[in-house]
């Protein structure tokens, strides 16, 4: 997929992809590094050049 973008955690021990979610493919989905915030229900969000993502696991 061109211009995919992932949310992806990694183990702080073994730097191994431990978790990763498409966001959204395409330059409205860059985030140009702004901040992951989580909220109260366990959501990720993050502002991205086409507004607001919300990511959820599941």
């Amino acid at each position: 997929m061109p211009d995919a973008w992932y949310l992806t955690a990694l183990d702080v021990r073994t730097g191994e992809r431990v978790w990763s979610r498409l966001v959204g493919s395409g330059p409205l989905f860059n985030n140009h590094y702004a901040p992951v915030t989580l909220g109260r229900d366990g959501s990720a969000y993050v502002g991205v050049v086409g507004g607001l993502v919300r990511i959820t696991d599941s």
